[in-house]
């Protein structure tokens, strides 16, 4: 069977999509920083803790997509927050079985701590 030019140009115009949906997690995604706010009631919390400002670093996944440069403009805007504690979870670096990663970010994330910190260990 023959192609025509109407379904030679859907089956590329089709191609472009799919290769730019799968683009997208590679050159964008990785590059959105996201920033949230929320205000949680907690019923019969302290006094001590009334105001208490938590900033929740999680996932920076450094790494072949994600330069240490992006790592390092995260902490910065962290420091620019008002904040009474800074809690540090999830996956840094995206390397699985090294530490060339781990030993690039580590110094840089630990740039963002107040006097009070917790950090989990990959």
């Amino acid at each position: 069977m023959i192609a025509s030019r109407r379904r030679f140009l859907r089956y590329l115009f089709g191609a472009g999509v799919v290769g730019a949906a799968a683009c997208y997690p590679v050159f964008i995604e990785h590059q959105m920083i996201l920033k949230t706010r929320y205000q949680i009631h907690i019923p019969n919390l302290p006094r001590a803790f009334k105001g208490f400002r938590i900033v929740h670093l999680t996932d920076l996944h450094h790494g072949f997509l994600v330069p240490l440069s992006v790592v390092d403009d995260v902490v910065r805007r962290v420091n620019r927050i008002p904040r009474d504690v800074v809690v540090c979870t999830g996956d840094y670096v995206h390397e699985k079985n090294g530490t060339g990663e781990i030993d690039r970010v580590y110094p840089v994330r630990f740039n963002c701590f107040p006097e009070i910190a917790v950090v989990t260990l990959v």
